[in-house]
């Protein structure tokens, strides 16, 4: 069958005939390029490094963290305001902040020294980029553990140490994951 026949066999003018040829070129143009974009990489320090600056400034006075939890930094404004919707914390890449002493944002108890940042539903790509994140020595963190169908626990000098490679960050992130980051 030749193009000739298609276009008659539509009952189109040659130009309406070439006029559709031009649209759906086009939009097969628009379709690969949609399906094949690369994946925009989450920077999780920056929002981190803030969110944490205020905490450890707001109890410096004090000797550890007690009371602090997601409920407390909503209503100390220790978050930006961004971050807070229907009386919770989510961060730019939409995913819900815990703060607290553990993953399940529990208030930290008298006498702990240390707090925990939790993001919950993380997808595989986004663990992979807050795994791969280079902290800096002064950020405070002490661990970062990893929780999905198994628990990874990460420290510096450990068994499953930081900072984490790529190829490690694929062995510990799945499709969903909760990461909770420790800080001092």
């Amino acid at each position: 069958m030749k193009l000739t026949d298609v276009y008659q066999n539509l009952r189109l003018s040659s130009k309406s005939f070439l006029a559709l040829v031009c649209v759906l070129f086009v939009g097969l143009v628009f379709l690969l390029v949609w399906l094949f974009k690369p994946v925009a990489v989450t920077d999780f320090k920056p929002e981190i490094h803030d969110l944490t600056a205020a905490i450890r400034v707001h109890f410096q006075k004090n000797i550890d963290y007690q009371g602090l939890d997601t409920a407390y930094v909503i209503e100390q404004k220790l978050s930006p305001k961004e971050m807070i919707r229907i009386g919770k914390l989510f961060s730019k890449s939409n995913s819900e902040i815990l703060i607290g002493r553990d993953m399940k944002g529990n208030p930290v108890a008298a006498f702990e020294k240390t707090f925990a940042v939790t993001y919950l539903n993380l997808s595989k790509a986004k663990c992979l980029s807050l795994l791969t994140s280079d902290f800096s020595a002064d950020s405070g963190l002490v661990s970062i553990a990893v929780s999905n169908d198994k628990l990874y626990e990460l420290t510096y000098g450990g068994e499953l140490s930081l900072p984490v490679s790529q190829d490690k960050a694929l062995e510990y992130c799945k499709a969903k994951n909760t990461v909770m980051l420790i800080f001092e």
